[in-house]
């Protein structure tokens, strides 16, 4: 049995959904959550870290998490990996399928935590 924790990079500029992400985290001790407060840092974390899942969030104070996105991948070699839209904006869809799936400002807590456990479950 494997004791690596996997890596989700969770890019969000406010601090309480950030708290919130991470309380959800707590409740599964085999992720480690590693949040980026803007686009900037999520650049500067991109080389130390090897998340097997992307959370990002829309606006953000230095870009637009969907134009964020393509550039992580193609800087880091993200190209495979899983990234999910967090967003209060209600209309949208996910793009052009950059992402696998949006989830909705305020969370389903209980949906959030069945989509991991769907995605990463525990070795």
């Amino acid at each position: 049995m494997s004791t690596a924790r996997r890596q989700v990079l969770y890019i969000e500029d406010e601090p309480l959904n950030a708290e919130l992400m991470q309380a959800l985290f707590e409740q599964r001790p085999h992720l480690d959550l590693v949040i980026a407060v803007d686009g900037a840092q999520a650049f500067a974390l991109g080389p130390t870290i090897r998340p097997v899942l992307l959370l990002v969030d829309l606006r953000l104070p230095d870009c637009l998490g969907s134009e964020l996105l393509p550039l992580l991948r193609l800087r880091f070699g993200w190209r495979q990996v899983p990234a999910v839209a967090v967003t209060a904006e209600h209309g949208f869809g996910g793009g052009s399928g950059a992402f696998v799936e949006v989830w909705h400002k305020p969370l389903d807590l209980d949906h959030v935590l069945q989509r991991l456990d769907e995605w990463l479950p525990p070795d």
